[in-house]
């Protein structure tokens, strides 16, 4: 990660139990139910090697744009913590790659607090605002989701 790196941070808290979560973060057929959202993500485009060193992609249809998205896992931390990267798809070699940290604290009662963290080569602050708006309404469907399960 480069020096000026930028870094965005969001808490939430799920009425679901931490493995759960976990799952929706590690397996691809719950993955694609709330990830992208609204927007469409092909059941099929979705796979994960979720292991220190494995990779995982997925695509996401928005307004006619497909979106490949693409990276590895970093660390992992069962069902605690995961890190992974997110690339430039359109050339896995760049070094300006972002990290996702996403660290999931068990409350008791089904309940799971979420702390996710993306640094690294986020837009200018002003586009922020977008990408923080983004993530929280990937959240948002990411808690109708576990409401299901």
């Amino acid at each position: 990660m480069e020096e000026n790196a930028q870094q965005l941070t969001l808490v939430r808290t799920f009425d679901a139990p931490r493995e759960l979560v976990w799952n929706a973060w590690t397996k691809p057929e719950e993955w694609v139910e709330w990830y992208g959202k609204p927007w469409e993500v092909p059941k099929d485009s979705a796979a994960m090697d979720v292991r220190v060193g494995g990779r995982w992609k997925s695509t996401t249809i928005a307004q006619g744009n497909t979106i490949n998205f693409t990276g590895a896992y970093k660390e992992l931390d069962v069902p605690h913590m995961l890190v992974m990267t997110i690339e430039n798809p359109e050339d896995p070699n760049d070094p300006k790659y972002e990290t996702v940290t996403v660290v999931l604290k068990d409350l008791g009662g089904n309940k799971t607090e979420m702390t996710f963290t993306q640094a690294g080569n986020l837009p200018p602050e002003e586009y922020q605002k977008g990408l923080t708006e983004g993530w929280t309404g990937f959240f948002d469907a990411l808690e109708k989701h576990l409401a299901t399960k």
